[in-house]
C-alpha cells in the first residue's frame, strides 16, 4: 500500500506542472477566442483598451459559466475552449491536492 502511495505522489508530483502548463496554453487559447469570436463580450467586460493578459482571462473564464459574458452570449467554439480550460484547472487543482494531502500524511505519520 505504501509503495502506491508513493508512486501516485511520485506521478502527481511530475504530473501537477505538466497539467498547469497545459492549462495556462488553453487559457490563452480561450482568450484569443474570446478575442476573435465575441469581441464585444470582451470589450465589455474588460473595458476598451484593456490589457489581453491572462489574469482578464481568467476573471472571464469565471465569469462566463453560464454561456454568457457580461450579458451577452457567447458561441460555441469560446464555450467549448472554456469547458476544456475549466477542466485542466480542476484536474491540475486536484493533483496538487493530492501531494499536498500524500506529503501531510506522511510527514504526521513519520513524525
Amino acid at each position: 500500500m505504501r509503495t502506491a502511495i508513493q508512486a501516485g505522489f511520485l506521478l502527481a508530483i511530475v504530473g501537477m506542472p505538466i497539467v498547469y502548463l497545459m492549462y495556462f496554453f488553453v487559457l490563452n487559447d480561450f482568450k484569443n477566442k474570446l478575442i476573435t469570436l465575441n469581441k464585444d463580450a470582451w470589450d465589455r467586460f474588460v473595458g476598451i483598451g484593456a490589457p489581453q493578459n491572462l489574469e482578464n482571462a481568467y476573471r472571464a473564464l469565471q465569469q462566463s459559466s453560464k454561456g454568457q459574458l457580461a450579458g451577452i452570449a457567447l458561441c460555441d467554439e469560446v464555450m467549448l475552449a472554456r469547458k476544456e480550460a475549466a477542466r485542466l484547472l480542476y484536474v491540475a487543482m486536484s493533483l496538487f491536492m493530492l501531494v499536498l494531502a500524500v506529503g501531510l500524511t506522511e510527514a504526521v505519520l513519520h513524525k
